[in-house]
Parts: structure tokens; sequence; C-alpha cells
């Protein structure tokens, strides 16, 4: 994925979000014309807010799809980037979904008992769905595209979020910058799968094996174990389920390094209780995801362990989620 190939989206009337939204762009080097400046009410512009899908579609949307289509670029688009201070949620009848949850589907719910029970089934999950089911090999969005064509979905991520419990303007900045400097390294370390016997464990715990063989056939160190590390520089990835957690323990973590651990609160800010993907940012990552409403144990809303199979493939962290969660409709994915 390429600069040329999305949209970055910016909240024209918060000056956090376009003083980011150009450092980025400037870092990733998006061409301008790919730079998308929308008008969110102040009301709208905190994690808490929630937007109807007719909000989503007026104020989101409509500008940013025409604006887009009039600069003649709609058409290498393959995701859409959004600056912070635009509302994470949005509320379809009686479910909530994350704002990249609405983007990936074009605006287009499916059935709220799809979006409750997580059954509505992603074209870009590469599998399995049980442990001796087939997995797919990574692919760049590009690819996916030629063979989905007009189905092809839009993937959306956040730049970050800024509040009460989620990070700064600062915390904010040094992760995008991790982001950049991580490309092409190929830190040497470990892929951590920590489990204990919390239900955000143990719905996910089959995974983890297959995820470990696959990535030692490519030579990279993958370990289950019910301990994170501490005080090391080990640890290239995490992911763990757990509700409360100190996501640093001294640990040094590579430009690159993404944690994320499987919970119900992990992006809804403002309330106390449960660790925010926030936390992440803050111990070092590069990229942490979490869902923006209660979506109780269902493993198909989180990352899939081949998250890091993807990741280590070399795609990018967009492409890496999105392959790897089965049903992203809930689950707002951070960083860069």
């Amino acid at each position: 994925l390429g600069p040329h190939e999305i949209a970055l989206i910016v909240n024209a009337g918060s000056t956090s979000s376009v003083t980011l939204a150009d450092e980025y762009g400037k870092l990733r080097g998006v061409p301008g014309t790919n730079i998308v400046a929308i008008d969110i009410p102040a009301a709208l512009s905190t994690p808490q807010a929630a937007l109807s899908t007719g909000d989503f579609s007026r104020l989101i949307w409509m500008p940013v799809t025409n604006a887009l289509a009039r600069r003649g670029v709609a058409g290498h688009v393959l995701a859409w980037v959004y600056s912070v201070d635009i509302p994470m949620r949005v509320i379809v009848g009686g479910q909530e979904m994350s704002l990249t949850g609405m983007t990936f589907l074009r605006g287009r719910a499916p059935a709220q008992d799809q979006i409750r029970q997580g059954t509505w089934v992603s074209p870009l999950y590469a599998g399995p769905d049980k442990p001796w089911a087939r997995a797919y090999g990574s692919q760049s969005f590009d690819e996916q595209r030629q063979w989905l064509g007009d189905d092809m979905p839009l993937p959306a991520m956040m730049l970050g979020v800024m509040g009460p419990s989620a990070n700064t303007p600062d915390e904010i900045r040094n992760c995008l910058r991790r982001g950049l400097v991580s490309d092409g390294t190929h830190p040497a370390g470990t892929m951590y799968y920590v489990t204990n016997s919390d239900v955000r464990s143990k719905c996910r715990d089959w995974q983890f094996p297959a995820a470990v063989r696959e990535l030692a056939g490519r030579g990279i160190g993958a370990v289950i174990t019910n301990d994170m590390p501490e005080n090391s520089s080990s640890a290239i990835g995490i992911m763990r389920g757990i509700s409360e957690f100190d996501a640093s323990r001294g640990n040094r973590y590579p430009s690159g390094f993404i944690g994320e651990h499987l919970t119900s609160n992990g992006a809804i800010f403002g309330e106390h209780g449960q660790t925010k993907l926030s936390a992440w940012i803050t111990a070092g990552a590069a990229a942490s995801f979490g869902t923006v409403t209660e979506p109780f144990a269902v493993w198909a809303k989180f990352p899939h362990a081949r998250l890091f199979v993807h990741y280590t493939a070399g795609c990018t962290a967009i492409e890496s989620f999105y392959q790897s969660v089965r049903c992203p409709l809930q689950i707002l994915p951070v960083g860069d």
C-alpha cells in the first residue's frame, strides 16, 4: 500500500486534526489531492461522540467521496486514514459500529444481528475459522481488489485518539514516526501469544499453535506463554486477552511493534476500567486495536493470531489487520 493509495481525512474545525494530518502527510508523502478536509461539529469531535447513519453519510461519506471523485483520484484510493477529532462510533439501529467499520462497508450496514453476533464475514479475511480449516496467503490491497473488483470494501484506520484515557498529541506523533522508521527494518525478536484462564484469552487460544508454526517456518520466533516479557527488548509483537494490565512492564519495543489485547472497552474512552488500546501507543507501539462498544468474547470481532503472519510477510499494519479480522465492524484500528 502506497501513500498515493490512501485518502487522508481531516476535521477542518480541529487544530489538532489539521496539524497531525499535515505532519503525517509529510512523513508519508501523501499527495495533496488525497487529503480531504471535512466539517465536523464541535459537539461530535470527541471520543465519546457517536454519529447516526445519516450523519455519517452527510458529514463524512458524501463529502469525501465527492471530493476524491472531483479530483480524479477515487479510482486508485484503496484505504481511508482518519486524523484525530473525528467521531469513532456510528449508531446503526440498536447497534454500534466503529467509524472504520462503517467506512469498510462503504456506508451500507448489514443486519443488526450480524453486527451483534459477529457473523458478517469480511471478504478480506484470510482465515482460518477453525484449527483444521484452510488459511490463505497474505496479499496487498491492490491484489485483493484485482479479484474482488466492485465488491472490494474500503479499509480504514485512525492516526490516533485524543482525550481522557486516550493519547496526547505528542504520543500520537511519536507513534506515527515509529511507523515510518520501522519500514523495511525486519527487527529480530519474538512474537508473544500470552494466555490465561480468562474467557478473553480462551476464545482465541485455539489460533496460537498454528500461527507459531507458520511464523517458525519463516524463521521468526514465536511463543505461547502465560506471562508477558518484562524489562526486555525481545518482543516484536504481543497478543493477549485480558481486561487490565501494564502494557509497558519496562519493555523497550522496536519501531513497528504491534500490541493487542482482546477486551470489551479497548476503544471506549472517557470511562474508567479496562486498559485502553492507547496504553500500547504510550508504551511504544506503532499500532493497536480496540472495540468501540461491548463486543462480548466473540473471536471473529478481533484480530486472528495470523495478524503477525501477514505483518511479517511484508504487509502494512492496515493490510495485516483486515486480513486477520473476520468481522471488523465494531473494532477500531489505530496508528500506522
